[in-house]
This record gives structure tokens, C-alpha cells and sequence, in this order.
């Protein structure tokens, strides 16, 4: 470490020598939370169709880090209203949306509301066996 353009002596790191305030990962769940219960309140209201695994299990969502999962069938209007969602939680949270990152997995079942799904987030598409390979 430099001070005064000089080196210093060495020293231990201990806690409270941060570059980020600790207040930072509270306020990041908080809005992760707010974002889950927004996707919940649209299954709730059968605007998204949750993806069924079970007798009565279904799954929408799930948060991983800084990723979100997003599960279910795909509609034009679950797919606007999911964009409108990411759209408030981005401006009141100031995260951003990796579009380089974000891929839109599905099964080659509607051609037509896949390439709107992937033009409206700006996100690139692939078959769903594409997606499961460990190597893209």
C-alpha cells in the first residue's frame, strides 16, 4: 500500500476495512424480495403459469446470487408483464439487466412469441437441449 507515494509497512486486514457499505447487502435482499413477491403476486393472479413438477408443486422462480430463474409457460402477456416487473425493479434498485448473460430456454413449441420474448429483453434464445450443455 502507498501512502503519500511511499510504501507502508505491512499490516493486517481486519473487519472494518471495506470498500462497500455494509448496509448494501441488506438493502440488495430487501429488493430481491420485493421482486420475488412481485413475480409471486402475477402466478397468484394466473398472469404466469408457473412450471408444474408435482402433485400440486409448482415453481416460478428462484434466486441465485445476483441471478434470477424464471420458470413456467410463456405467453405475450405474462412475457409483457415480467418486463414491466424487471423494468420498475432496475429503476428502483439501479441494478442492470446483462442481456449477454440472460438466455430464454424453451422447447421450439411457439416460434412466433419466442422471437417477441427475445426482442423485448433484448436476450438471445436457445433450444432448451442447448441450454442443459455445459459447454455454451
Amino acid at each position: 500500500m502507498m501512502i503519500n507515494e511511499h510504501p507502508s509497512k505491512f499490516f493486517w486486514v481486519g473487519r472494518g476495512l471495506r470498500q462497500v457499505c455494509l448496509l448494501w447487502y441488506l438493502l440488495f435482499i430487501l429488493a430481491m424480495d420485493g421482486l420475488s413477491l412481485h413475480i409471486s403476486k402475477v402466478v397468484e393472479q394466473d398472469q404466469f403459469q408457473a412450471l408444474k413438477i408435482g402433485n400440486n408443486i409448482n415453481i416460478s422462480h428462484v434466486f441465485f446470487f445476483y441471478d434470477v430463474l424464471i420458470m413456467g409457460m410463456s405467453f405475450r402477456l405474462s412475457s409483457l408483464c415480467f418486463f414491466h416487473i424487471f423494468r420498475k425493479f432496475i429503476n428502483a434498485a439501479s441494478f442492470c439487466m446483462n442481456a449477454h448473460k440472460s438466455i430464454l430456454c424453451h422447447d421450439d413449441c411457439d416460434l412466433e412469441n419466442i422471437l417477441y420474448i427475445k426482442n423485448l429483453f433484448g436476450i438471445e434464445a436457445k433450444l432448451m437441449d442447448q441450454c442443459m450443455d455445459p459447454a455454451c
